[in-house]
């Protein structure tokens, strides 16, 4: 791809073309389901080839969205997929169960995946109506796609505004907020197979999305990028949710190594039966209604670090670009670094070298205000 805005664009459904994920060619008259649109290769190896066909092929309910990850994080190639299924009422088969699943692969830390729930731009292949897959061969120039274009540039503070008018709607959105992002954390310092989840219950997959958006911006979005997520779930899906890493480090179905979370954060809108559905499955449940919170070890967490990325304010939303500027090149999963991060933040001199510096000067800077404040305090100016 030429440049990190575009992704590469899937449409999995029922039609007359089939697309080879490695080749890029596309076979007609093959009736059935299959990848109708894909680009050509790219993939790491054959584990992360079947991670990613199993992902693209299975229909979740209607509406709902799945981000998963497509490696293990350990190395440089930051692929996601951003996946969106929706099920048809007209029928062009008899036999029904009619859907498409469109999604997107690429770099997420350019934006965050919670900005393109809304963007029906992004989520034409329902529009495009059943049949359409039977009498249009897929063009390979639809393969990718801008989404930074798509999401425009005002997407982000209105996401972020909305989803901090429904936290601060209740005082015990709040506090499940602020448990949850403490709960996550706790969860990515441990090994991976050591991992719980995260289950979210709401009434509905929009409330959902809105807990997802707001657990995604207590995180800049290298880091955001890297918490996985679907918004509604089958019963099925407690057994389910365990993945696998390959020997390279890649995602994979197979049964290779201890198991840890597929998914991260799981919303729910059945709640009267959370117990039932993850039975012996390790996790944790938030909600506002009846009022849930997750639980976690207080010591292993900066509760001034939660308090600023749950409040939905200006420090907030200045904090957010801080910790991307600053975050070193290797880290991706949420770390303990954003403590640190949070504690130079507190420091209105360094903050304002950070956010209007270039990155290659900030260390001069950070020279010339420590000398600063030491003449300053040889003078007695403080």
């Amino acid at each position: 791809m030429s440049n990190k805005n575009e992704f590469k664009q899937f449409i999995y459904a029922r039609g007359n073309y089939n697309t080879d994920l490695q080749t890029g060619q596309t076979r007609s008259g093959s009736e059935g389901f299959g990848i109708y649109l894909a680009p050509k290769g790219g993939y790491a190896n054959e584990a992360s080839l079947e991670f990613l066909k199993d992902t693209l092929s299975r229909q979740l309910r209607s509406g709902s969205f799945t981000y998963t990850l497509l490696n293990s994080r350990d190395n440089n190639n930051n692929a996601a997929l951003l996946l969106r299924s929706d099920e048809f009422e007209e029928r062009h088969d008899p036999r029904g169960g009619e859907f498409v699943n469109q999604a997107y692969m690429g770099d997420y830390s350019v934006l965050y995946p919670c900005t393109l729930f809304e963007k029906r731009e992004a989520w034409d292949a329902y529009d495009r109506g059943v049949s359409y897959c039977y009498e249009h061969p897929p063009k390979p120039e639809n393969a990718t796609r801008d989404l930074k274009e798509i999401v425009g540039d005002t997407c982000l503070a209105e996401r972020f505004e909305e989803v901090g008018a429904f936290i601060s709607e209740s005082s015990w959105r709040r506090n499940a907020l602020i448990s949850g992002v403490a709960f996550l954390m706790q969860e990515y310092q441990k090994p991976k197979h050591k991992r719980r989840f995260l289950v979210i219950s709401a009434e509905s997959e929009g409330e959902v999305e809105k807990w997802v958006s707001a657990i995604h911006f207590a995180f800049p979005p290298k880091m955001a990028a890297c918490i996985s997520f679907t918004t509604n779930e089958e019963k099925s899906f407690w057994d389910k949710n365990n993945c696998y890493i390959d020997k390279n480090g890649f995602f994979t179905n197979q049964d290779i190594s201890k198991p840890f979370p597929k998914y991260m954060l799981v919303g729910n809108t059945d709640n009267n039966s959370i117990g039932e559905w993850y039975k012996g499955a390790g996790h944790e449940v938030i909600s506002s209604n009846p009022k849930r919170l997750a639980h976690f070890k207080e010591k292993a967490i900066s509760f001034e670090f939660v308090k600023t990325v749950t409040s939905f304010d200006q420090t907030h939303w200045d904090f957010l670009p801080f910790a991307q500027k600053l975050l070193a090149s290797g880290v991706c999963e949420p770390t303990a670094e954003l403590f640190d991060i949070h504690e130079m933040y507190a420091d209105e001199a360094v903050r304002a070298i950070v956010l209007n510096t270039n990155l290659r000067d900030i260390g001069g800077s950070v020279k010339m205000v420590k000398k600063l404040r030491k003449y300053a305090k040889k003078r007695g100016l403080f």
